[in-house]
């Protein structure tokens, strides 16, 4: 157990309110140490934080070189783009490059012109997962992703021809986008990197906004340096899906203890009227690899000698029951999208 003065107790973050009723306790599966920690719901708006949770100061020993965000890419693989030359790879990529172009404003990459919108269809439900993360275009962009990472999403942004930059903590990753993308990444937290009032045209919070230790303050700052009618993204768990529901602590979408904050569509669009910040619309989505890493690791918790293989989420007779999901809200992954 950790010793005293490495937690701290907080208030909601929504509310304010000093009023947390327990909501579940677990350990940290990813490292696999002892220290148990406490999820708890707020009593009087319904927002599931960690309570107490790991001091700033000690939150570096949480988070470990090969943490999944942190794990490196290089420069070739980034992009959703096939990088064969044989007629049918190339048929792929003037497909996905007809969906850029018919579905998010980008500019044609082809003199040819792309694909009939009727045949594109036909295919787009088949790609549509590779591009949840894709945002419209805009002219002469410039986008901010917060939490970053190892970069690689901002690499794929840039070779689409947005203005790029980011905010990351770790300075590893922070280096390696410096030196294999050339991009330039702000190393520390977003209330410090000082960005001047409405700088960009989209600002990406993927899977990080739930790390944080201030969610409202981050979406302050967000709302103050994105231009008016400027898009913002948001991806988190979703704390309010079936998978939340029955494993709760044992599944990925906590993570303790590196999510301080889980999200349900509520809590979200309460926190973005809080800040000022209009809704437009929340996704649902299954995300298969945390029902994979949730599943497996229960099963190995019970002591059970199963192992349920990957594969065998990405069957298309399950991809009716995502759909299911998806439609009743209760997917485990929420991709919020609002303006100023």
């Amino acid at each position: 157990m950790d010793t005293a003065g490495q937690f701290e107790y907080v208030r909601c973050n929504l509310c304010g309110a000093d009023a947390p009723e327990p909501f579940a306790e677990g350990t940290d599966r990813l490292l696999k140490r002892g220290e148990r920690f406490t999820l708890v719901r707020c009593s009087r708006c319904g927002l599931v934080y960690l309570n107490p949770r790991p001091a700033l100061a000690d939150l570096a020993r949480h988070y470990p070189p090969e943490y999944v965000a942190y794990k490196k890419i290089a420069a070739e693989q980034v992009g959703i783009m096939g990088r064969g030359t044989g007629r049918y790879a190339r048929l792929k990529n003037r497909i996905k490059q007809s969906i850029l172009e018919r579905y998010y404003g980008y500019p044609a990459a082809d003199t040819r012109g792309g694909l009939p919108r009727w045949r594109v269809r036909l295919f787009l439900g088949v790609f549509r997962r590779m591009y949840y993360r894709t945002v419209p275009w805009v002219a002469g962009g410039r986008v901010l992703d917060v939490g970053c990472g190892n970069a690689a999403y901002l690499a794929w942004l840039k070779q689409l021809g947005w203005q790029v930059q980011g905010v990351e903590i770790d300075p590893g990753c922070v280096r390696y986008a410096r030196e294999v993308f050339g991009i330039d990444v702000f190393a520390g937290r977003l209330r410090d990197a000082g960005f001047a009032d409405e700088s960009f045209d989209c600002i990406t919070l993927w899977h990080s906004l739930e790390h944080c230790e201030d969610p409202s303050g981050i979406l302050a700052e967000c709302r103050r340096i994105l231009k008016k009618g400027g898009l913002l993204v948001i991806c988190v768990p979703n704390v309010g899906s079936w998978e939340a529901a029955l494993f709760k602590q044992r599944s990925l979408l906590c993570d303790l203890p590196r999510h301080f904050y889980d999200f349900s569509g509520r809590t979200l669009s309460r926190l973005l009227e809080k800040n000022a910040l209009s809704l437009r619309h929340i996704r649902y989505l299954e995300d298969v690899p945390i029902i994979d890493w949730t599943l497996n690791g229960w099963l190995a918790e019970k002591n059970i000698p199963l192992r349920l293989p990957a594969g065998m989420w990405r069957s298309p007779l399950l991809r009716p029951l995502y759909a299911l999901m998806e439609r009743l809200r209760t997917a485990n992954v929420m991709i919020c999208y609002a303006r100023r």
